[in-house]
């Protein structure tokens, strides 16, 4: 064998025991289980889907860490066990907290589930119950230390409801959106205006709008609301009209998406 294979080999030797050591290190992240839970729905293969967004009370040096986390069935009875943190070769340099999110399907009304959460050996026994109205999440049994359950009530929106945020692209940030939202009013859209909740795809409280998406959440500080029997696309229409002024994103109930950039 020549030198420089020597060498090469040599090499790849000591990247690969950095490696292996790094992944070992990162195995060990520390994980004291402290977490909150609360519930999201999302649009999965065409319905509208619960699921449960769960994230650490710690910070971690990466933002992409994720909860680990293995579900059993125990009789009628879901179990959801949180057992430490899941790292991957690539790490987001930002301190965040470690998360996850968990699919629960569709809830329709008059469903009900029983969810088990479990953390360092302590459990809490929760139910998941939906009616025409609400989708709620409450603890009938156990008293965990490490879990919090928090905005734990969604209240469904109709299929008809549309919501998005409108931001100015010019550099002073203000946004005079009137025009824009004259032209939604004038396609059919009704607005409508809806108290301080949890709705699933964005939350309203203390006059702030909270975008969600997936396990993200964006402050959206101008954002309107509203009531539409019309085609989708009218109102990418009118969005694209305004493109070179606003960045515009538009929701529906129904599961469309629409950003105008």
């Amino acid at each position: 064998m020549s030198k420089e294979c020597r060498h090469i080999i040599c090499y790849i030797l000591v990247v690969l025991f950095f490696l292996t050591s790094c992944n070992k290190e990162d195995e060990s992240a520390e994980f004291s289980g402290h977490l909150s839970i609360e519930l999201r729905k999302f649009f999965g293969n065409g319905t509208r889907n619960t699921a449960l967004l769960v994230v650490s009370r710690e910070e971690y040096p990466c933002s992409n860490f994720e909860i680990k986390y293995e579900t059993s069935l125990s009789g009628n009875r879901k179990l959801i066990n949180f057992s430490g943190i899941k790292l991957y070769d690539a790490c987001v340099t930002s301190v965040g907290p470690a998360k996850a999110y968990i699919d629960l399907g569709a809830i329709p009304p008059g469903s009900q589930d029983d969810l088990v959460f479990v953390v360092n050996n302590e459990s809490v026994s929760t139910s998941l119950t939906g009616d025409h109205e609400i989708i709620a999440l409450d603890v009938v049994k156990g008293d965990n230390t490490y879990i919090e359950i928090k905005n734990a009530r969604i209240t469904r929106l109709p299929g008809n409801f549309i919501w998005g945020y409108i931001h100015s692209k010019a550099d002073d940030g203000e946004v005079d959106g009137e025009s824009f939202c004259q032209s939604l009013w004038d396609a059919g859209v009704v607005k409508e205006e809806l108290p301080p909740g949890n709705y699933g795809f964005f939350s309203i409280s203390d006059g702030k709008f909270e975008l969600f998406e997936s396990e993200y959440t964006y402050l959206a500080e101008n954002y309107f609301l509203g009531s539409y029997d019309g085609e989708f696309g009218m109102l990418k229409d009118i969005a694209v009209e305004f493109r070179e002024e606003y960045v515009i994103a538009i929701y529906s109930g129904l599961g469309d998406i629409f950003h105008n950039q």
